[in-house]
């Protein structure tokens, strides 16, 4: 109970500090759940070359807007 006490003083009391602890556990969220899908990511596809998703030789002479030709 007082852990609760001491948490609620120093974090909820105030609108601002609340507000900067939402922030800050948003981002820290992002952090571990972006990390994390990349670590599953990298466990799910380990062994493929990844080469199967690399563009075509004629597709990268069209340059980044493929609606212009190339000079």
């Amino acid at each position: 109970m007082a852990l609760l006490r001491q948490v609620y003083g120093s974090l909820f009391r105030r609108t601002s500090t609340f507000a900067l602890s939402v922030v800050l556990g948003a981002v820290l969220f992002e952090r571990v759940f972006d990390h994390g899908g990349d670590i599953l990511f990298e466990q799910l596809n380990e062994g493929s070359s990844g080469l199967a998703h690399l563009p075509l030789a004629e597709e990268e002479d069209k340059g980044w807007w493929p609606w212009v030709s190339p000079a």
